[in-house]
């Protein structure tokens, strides 16, 4: 979370003190109140680090993916499906699953998006079913169950 500060000294005073090296700081001057300005000092990486989130099993908190890896599928990234025994799922559909390891052979049988075999996709670490990989000749993602994942995204 950052921190403002309303400035007493002028700005470039602050930005050549060792406080500059701290990070996540929002300087303000006591003018920039009224304009609602700020001055935003971060580094690039704390700004991908916010833009990527990690997203883990919602079992045992392994990594599965990141938010980085959205995709979106026929338009969307999230789909609510219902399987024919009548189950129902939201899925969120990523091109990058390195948490999930699949099993079973690829079938095209009551594939949710047509032209793409499916199989089942796993947690490496606590074997829950975290969703499905789904492939066709060009194109390959993860369906992954949204209450499978927790994080951010």
């Amino acid at each position: 979370m950052s921190k403002v500060f309303e400035l007493q000294i002028p700005l470039n005073t602050i930005l050549n003190s060792p406080l500059f090296t701290c990070q996540n700081i929002l300087f303000r001057s006591k003018g920039d109140k009224e304009s609602g300005t700020k001055l935003d000092i971060q580094t690039k990486e704390q700004e991908k680090d916010e833009e990527d989130k990690e997203l883990l099993c919602s079992r045992c908190n392994h990594l599965i993916t990141s938010s980085s890896h959205k995709i979106e599928v026929s338009g969307r990234h999230s789909h609510l499906l219902k399987n024919p025994a009548g189950d129902k799922f939201d899925l969120r559909c990523f091109s990058e699953a390195q948490g999930c390891e699949t099993k079973g052979v690829p079938i095209p049988d009551f594939s949710w998006f047509p032209g793409y075999k499916w199989t089942f996709a796993f947690c490496t670490n606590c074997s829950m079913q975290s969703g499905w990989f789904y492939l066709s000749p060009n194109d390959n993602f993860y369906g992954l169950i949204r209450k499978t994942i927790t994080g951010e995204y």
